[in-house]
């Protein structure tokens, strides 16, 4: 007893400890719920935050537009015939640009532009809040995890689910546990009771000791009269036809089936008997009548009708042939005209399915006649590439000093080319718009820097959590003017500014003077380079 209570006791410290780890692992489970819900409201906000600072980009951008827009309008206001154009220099002034009635100041674009700067300053904050939001919940989720494979060997499908049932079990083998403890404690006692009145029975239990070798002689005697019987019984029953009575009741009903069966047959057979007899006396009545009719007939010709028939019975197979090779042609040409049918309303159905789905595969395809050729994945690319060239020409009027724009070409140059995504850009300083094939070299550096650095600024805005962290800009810079130099300088400085790593490959000159830090790279008269690092 003492050995049990000593097993119990260990059982339920596991117990204790096991029940132990599922309350942790609850725990865990409630941190889990608290840190998801806390990074589903981070997410939250970043998604208002992104979309507030793009709202107020896009306030900036229409400001901006406009603002610069006027620009040509209040220099044209200011045009006299005769009198050269301070930009072109031309004397007559065919088609001034107009004034418009409501024009944003410096003031209201600058005050736009601070306003996006701080959006996007929100918007940046709370995608890392989110993403330490995300990172805590992950942390939790794995600790919860790992508490599970602890627990149960496995991550379970549904670890709420399991916890609970877990619970619930080891609740159950505890109280079971405690009520083996407490039974056992019990034994314990009574054993000890027991111990204490055991020497006044040791004279009963040695009367009932010699009471039982009596009756055990007795019982020896009883079973040798069994046996006795036993024997009678087992010799009474090999004389017997059957081992028992469900066997001779089961052949008796035998024969009884067997019995009726041929009483059946018997009556079935005396009934056909009765009616051959009939058929027969029928048969002999017929027999004598026609040999009455038969006793004055005449002689027949059998041979000519044989003949006769032989004749007619070769006319109809000729007959039978013909109307069975016609009703076969006339089958097979009524089935080729059943085929011909239905293959005529499936040519006139594929016709009419081909002319709405060429129809819309040239609509898909951008091959409509006399419209522009813009195909459907070219139609969805639109939408993004606007946003791009919005974001681009944040970068290019900078580098360009106010005087380029970037604009996608909404006429294609012709009807027979694919167009939808071709760029123009607006030369502010004569109010024109013309193809980005014009520029020059250094004006196209620009404008295709311009154009990564917008993509990259969508990526960011776009997706979230997602942050460029470096970018590098292989040559270009040798077609740059000093001034246009320092303007696309300016712009890579700014984003360096913005813990961006910035990295210019090129060989100009300039460059070198104007970047502190430095990897250059050396030919070496051996063979490969030589790489210093200059801070």
């Amino acid at each position: 007893v003492s050995t049990r209570l000593l097993q119990l006791d260990t059982d339920k410290e596991k117990l204790s400890d096991r029940q132990g780890k599922v309350a942790g692992l609850v725990t865990l489970q409630k941190e889990l719920g608290s840190a998801q819900a806390a990074y589903t409201s981070a997410q939250e906000a970043y998604l208002k935050a992104r979309e507030l600072a793009d709202r107020a980009n896009a306030d900036y951008d229409r400001l901006n537009r406009a603002f610069l827009d006027a620009q040509a309008g209040i220099l044209a206001s200011a045009l006299v015939d005769g009198a050269p154009c301070p930009v072109c220099g031309s004397k007559t002034h065919p088609n001034p640009a107009v004034c418009l009635s409501r024009v944003p100041t410096e003031k209201d674009v600058e005050a736009a532009k601070k306003e996006a700067a701080r959006r996007a300053k929100e918007s940046e904050d709370a995608s890392k809040a989110s993403a330490g939001a995300h990172s805590k919940a992950e942390s939790k989720g794995e600790s919860a995890n790992k508490a599970a494979v602890e627990l149960f060997g496995a991550v379970p499908d549904d670890i709420s689910s399991a916890v609970a049932i877990e619970a619930k079990r080891l609740q159950a083998e505890s109280e079971v546990l405690n009520a083996q403890i407490r039974t056992q404690k019990a034994g314990s006692d009574r054993k000890r009771e027991i111990e204490k009145g055991l020497p006044p029975l040791a004279d009963k239990i040695e009367n009932l000791k010699a009471e039982a070798a009596e009756k055990e002689k007795a019982a020896i005697t009883l079973d040798a009269e069994i046996k006795g019987l036993m024997d009678s019984k087992t010799k009474l029953e090999e004389s017997l036809a059957f081992r028992n009575k469900a066997e001779a009741e089961g052949n008796i009903k035998r024969l009884g089936d067997r019995k009726a069966a041929l009483q059946t047959a018997i009556q079935t057979a005396t009934e056909a008997l009765d009616a051959l007899r009939k058929r027969r006396s029928d048969l002999q009545s017929k027999i004598e009548t026609l040999t009455k009719q038969l006793a004055g007939a005449q002689a027949i010709d059998v041979d000519s009708l044989k003949s006769a028939k032989e004749g007619l019975s070769l006319q109809k197979k000729t007959h039978s042939d013909a109307m069975i090779a016609i009703s076969s042609r006339l089958d097979t040409n009524a089935g080729i005209q059943k085929k011909i049918a239905q293959r005529q309303r499936v040519i006139t159905n594929l016709e009419g399915r081909l002319t709405w789905v060429k129809a819309l595969a040239d609509t898909a395809n951008g091959q409509l006649a006399g419209k522009d050729k813009i195909m459907l994945e070219t139609y969805v690319q639109i939408s993004y590439f606007e946003q791009i060239i919005r974001r681009a020409n944040l970068r290019l009027m900078v580098m360009s000093g106010g005087q380029y724009e970037l604009k996608r070409a909404e006429n294609a140059e012709d009807r027979k080319t694919q167009s939808g995504l071709d760029l123009n850009v607006i030369d502010h300083y004569n109010a024109s718009e013309r193809s980005v094939k014009t520029l020059s070299g250094g004006e196209s550096f620009m404008a295709s820097l311009s154009l990564a650095l917008g993509l990259s600024d969508e990526i960011q805005s776009s997706s979230g959590g997602i942050r460029l962290d470096a970018m590098f800009v292989d040559e270009g810079f040798g077609s740059l003017d000093e001034e246009t130099l320092s303007q696309a300088l300016k712009v890579l400085n700014a984003l360096a500014e913005s813990n961006l790593l910035v990295g210019i490959i090129s060989h100009v000159t300039q460059l070198k003077e104007r970047i502190d830090r430095q990897v250059v790279v050396k030919k070496e008269k051996s063979g490969g380079s030589r790489v210093k690092i200059e801070l």
